[in-house]
């Protein structure tokens, strides 16, 4: 009896392995079939001020208070002290104890430094994160441009040359290393202004390549008017 692929049988999925940790923000919590799944992707789509920010860092004081270890990457240095107080994670910050719930934060925007921090924690045997937020997806395309003399740019793509390859080849590393580690990452995006000089016409459309939506499991829109 030939049994080539009885590892690949074995590995299967296995609804028993699946963890789903519960946010208690109940509007998320349903959109999500019941809170966050670690090993996919999700993004939190909206307009700015719509509150993504504190919606996620409520969803890592939940993360958290179960005894999970969360990564936080604020590229827009939108997390001040005061908000991290409020929401209570103050108490989870740089707690590497074992058994209770931690968070790390960097305020980093390039995809380097970014990518350097993320792997680091990937691949740390004494620290497992379970999850991972980027806050926002926005301020990483942003900082492509400190490098303006390199930027080559198409009048009606508003998704440039310069700013697709990055994030296209950033989210299917991280889309396939978050799902081999079982890390949940979640990230945070806004609208901006697509112009079309020729037609006269403009239109609102995220930021980023397809490839940043089509590797996302779960895009949830917020508006200045949701209800959590």
């Amino acid at each position: 009896v030939e049994r080539k692929n009885a590892n690949l049988l074995e590995s299967a999925w296995n609804p028993a392995d699946t963890t789903i940790i519960e946010t208690d923000l109940k509007p998320i919590d349903t959109l999500l079939g019941g809170g966050i799944e670690l090993g996919t992707k999700i993004m939190l789509l909206g307009e700015s001020a719509s509150g993504k920010t504190t919606i996620s860092l409520q969803m890592c004081e939940r993360l958290c208070s179960h005894g999970y270890t969360v990564l936080y990457i604020d590229t827009e240095n939108t997390v001040s002290e005061s908000l991290i107080n409020n929401i209570g994670l103050n108490k989870y910050l740089n707690n590497s104890s074992k058994n209770n719930g931690c968070m790390f934060i960097y305020k980093i925007s390039s995809y380097k430094d970014v990518e350097t921090i993320i792997d680091q924690y990937l691949n740390d045997e004494q620290i497992k994160i379970s999850a991972i937020f980027i806050d926002s997806f926005a301020g990483l395309i942003n900082d492509c441009y400190t490098e303006i003399d390199n930027k080559h740019q198409s009048i009606v793509n508003s998704n440039t040359n310069f700013e697709s390859r990055p994030a296209s080849l950033f989210m299917a590393k991280y889309s396939a290393l978050t799902s081999r580690y079982k890390v949940a990452l979640v990230m945070t995006n806004q609208y901006r202004m697509k112009l079309d000089f020729r037609n006269n016409q403009s239109s609102s459309k995220e930021f980023g390549p397809k490839a940043v939506k089509y590797n996302t499991d779960t895009l949830i829109k917020i508006s200045q008017h949701s209800y959590l």
